[in-house]
């Protein structure tokens, strides 16, 4: 089920995207079955982003990727909430230091451990085999989606016609 919008999709459609590696499925990032935990998991994770989409990153934000990891530590939208998070912390930091070459900046022990946090966190996705797809390639990934929903909905129509023909109304009074 691709929860996006709500559609049934197979596992080679998925994998067809081109933006799932295989890694990624070994480490059970995507394709795999969710424990109960997990999904609650994932919701502290929406919860962290959409207080992020409406008030802005803080601690908040944070402390809901962290739970939600503890819970669920190869989640990639988790990782990828928690290093937009560290990225955008560095990125103030580096802000409110105008004119300090990176080499400065990386000399501060508080600004260094938020790089190293940064990436970390992004090796960890690399080496789970995660993947950001491109945001044009997932509008159109998403339009595919509704076409292959309406041919699917188009064959339990046809089979539903099949087995069923005096129930179905044309339009006919």
């Amino acid at each position: 089920m691709e929860l996006t919008n709500g559609h049934i999709t197979t596992d080679a459609y998925v994998l067809g995207s081109g933006y799932i590696k295989s890694e990624a499925i070994k480490n059970h990032l995507y394709l795999d079955t969710l424990s109960p935990k997990q999904a609650v998991a994932l919701m502290m994770q929406d919860l962290g982003k959409g207080y992020f989409v409406k008030y802005g990153f803080d601690d908040f934000v944070l402390k809901c990727a962290n739970t939600g990891l503890q819970y669920y530590p190869n989640d990639p939208y988790g990782m990828a909430i928690k290093s937009d998070y560290c990225t955008v912390l560095f990125q103030y930091v580096v802000s409110q230091m105008p004119g300090k070459t990176p080499q400065e900046v990386l000399s501060i022990p508080q600004a260094r451990k938020l790089y190293s946090q940064m990436h970390t966190i992004y090796k960890q996705m690399d080496d789970a085999g995660y993947t950001q797809i491109p945001e044009a390639a997932y509008e159109e990934w998403l339009k595919s989606i509704d076409e292959e929903k309406r041919k699917q909905d188009y064959e339990l129509f046809l089979r539903y016609q099949k087995t069923h023909p005096s129930k179905i109304n044309y339009g006919q009074h």
